[in-house]
């Protein structure tokens, strides 16, 4: 009778310990990817029921990895856009990078830059309020800005303005945020 106990008792504790290794295993994991038809990138609003979707296509699985890395390139500036507030769960903000290239950006999601070294303004319109932010760096330089909400999550209408954060402080705002895109900026349009 104690062995059968013993024997009882050592199968919990395995089943137990992989239970538990499987749910850290699923805290761990990137946000399921949520993307529509056109295969963009997208929140999911619950109340009204919709969806709230970038412009441009979603990286593939294998870019999404090297993005949540939060690496530098060697030849240009990394600059990763991040907007991820509570209570921030508006509308796409359009976005536009020195004035040329240009991404809709939903909440709850991020979006890798890499421009040439040197000077870059970000630039975001809305309701009629502009925002700017003048970015500087060189080649291999990281850089982190957030899109944040500066009004009152129940203020009719929203205002947005840049900051740059700290990397320390963007690994938490990192988990579960989509990655809506991978814009290469370092060619000129015309070549």
């Amino acid at each position: 009778m104690d062995g059968r106990r013993t024997w009882i008792l050592k199968t919990g504790v395995c089943f137990g310990t992989f239970g538990a290794m499987g749910l850290l295993t699923g805290c761990a994991n990137a946000p399921p990817r949520r993307l529509n038809a056109s295969g963009q990138a997208c929140f999911s609003l619950q109340r009204p029921r919709r969806l709230i979707c970038s412009d441009a296509p979603a990286p593939s699985v294998e870019i999404e990895r090297d993005i949540r890395r939060l690496g530098a390139t060697s030849d240009a500036l990394t600059v990763y856009v991040i907007r991820r507030r509570i209570g921030d769960t508006g509308d796409a903000v359009p976005m536009t990078i020195n004035g040329n290239a240009g991404l809709i950006v939903p909440p709850f999601s991020m979006a890798r830059l890499r421009l040439v070294p040197g000077s870059h303004r970000l630039w975001l319109n809305w309701h009629g309020e502009d925002s700017t932010l003048q970015l500087t760096g060189r080649a291999g330089d990281v850089q982190f800005v957030e899109m944040r909400r500066r009004s009152w999550t129940w203020s009719w209408h929203a205002l947005y303005d840049w900051r740059m954060i700290e990397s320390e402080d963007l690994a938490r705002r990192l988990l579960d945020s989509r990655v809506i895109a991978d814009m290469d900026l370092r060619r000129s349009p015309s070549s």
